[in-house]
């Protein structure tokens, strides 16, 4: 995902390169609550602290990224390690991926095109949840959104609970709301508001299917697409590709590279795939 699909993943990475994503504490005249950084474009954006949104309670000083693989822990927490797949990673060998060291996946269920606007489910949704599932894996989802109302928002949550319903999970579902880098989409004038009032009717609807909601975001969707205060009932899903998670908010899945190799994950011509990874915080 990341951010779900792989030319945008491709693209953000690439930008991580060129342009580092620097995020300090400004003091101005201003507000000393206004927090600036620069996106990957190198543009100027702002943040202003929400103090009605809990604000992270981790430190720095305990993320350790050994080789591929971060970690976390300090006396109140600690982290287990994921992957987020989609069609795009090809077959994967999950009692490989399971004994590479992951403990979690989170699939994609499916996607809406970005200018047909159709829903579809993902080619390998039902191959990866068999068999993440038989390998012993907590598992997730997530839906890859292009909703342009609320009632799309709901029609993109039906698919997600139609399609989990001949299985069991105990992770959450995730409201995977996108921009397009790479070409014109429905989206491209979505506004703020359009956005979260699109996710609330998303994560209202799977919650009453009895699912747990979550939400896919990074820091430019923090400051300028999604209004977190209306939000703050649901748990976010950070991607983030800096030595440590930049954001002041609290979060519980932070998408820490989409430039992996993770034994069991192959392309369909049996090569090896770059894939993202995850950290998911815990409480002891």
């Amino acid at each position: 995902m990341s951010y779900s699909a792989r030319a945008e993943r491709f693209f953000s990475a690439v930008f991580s390169v060129f342009f580092p994503l620097i995020f300090f504490l400004t003091l101005n005249s201003c507000s000393s609550n206004r927090l600036a950084f620069l996106d990957a474009g190198g543009g100027r954006h702002s943040l202003v602290l929400d103090k009605r949104i809990a604000p992270s309670e981790y430190k720095k000083e305990n993320f350790v990224l050994k080789g591929q693989v971060m970690s976390y822990e300090d006396e109140n927490y600690y982290s287990r390690l994921g992957v987020d797949i989609s069609r795009q990673d090809g077959r994967i060998d999950w009692r490989r991926l399971k004994a590479w060291g992951a403990d979690f996946v989170i699939l994609r269920v499916g996607y809406r095109g970005y200018v047909s606007g159709k829903v579809t489910v993902d080619q390998r949704f039902h191959e990866n949840i068999k068999g993440a599932l038989a390998a012993g894996f907590d598992v997730g989802v997530y839906f890859f959104s292009q909703a342009v109302s609320e009632e799309e928002a709901v029609e993109e949550a039906e698919c997600v609970i139609e399609n989990l319903k001949d299985y069991e999970i105990t992770l959450p579902v995730v409201f995977d709301p996108e921009h397009i880098l790479w070409d014109e989409s429905r989206t491209d004038n979505m506004k703020k508001s359009g956005w979260t009032k699109n996710a609330l009717a998303f994560c209202r609807t799977v919650e009453r299917a009895g699912y747990t909601p979550m939400i896919y975001m990074n820091m430019l969707w923090q400051s300028d697409k999604l209004d977190l205060a209306k939000l703050s009932a649901y748990d976010f899903w950070f991607a983030d590709y800096e030595k440590i998670p930049q954001t002041p908010y609290r979060w519980k899945i932070w998408q820490y590279t989409c430039m992996a190799l993770a034994d069991g994950v192959n392309v369909p011509e049996d090569k090896n795939c770059l894939v993202d990874l995850d950290i998911m915080i815990l409480p002891k």
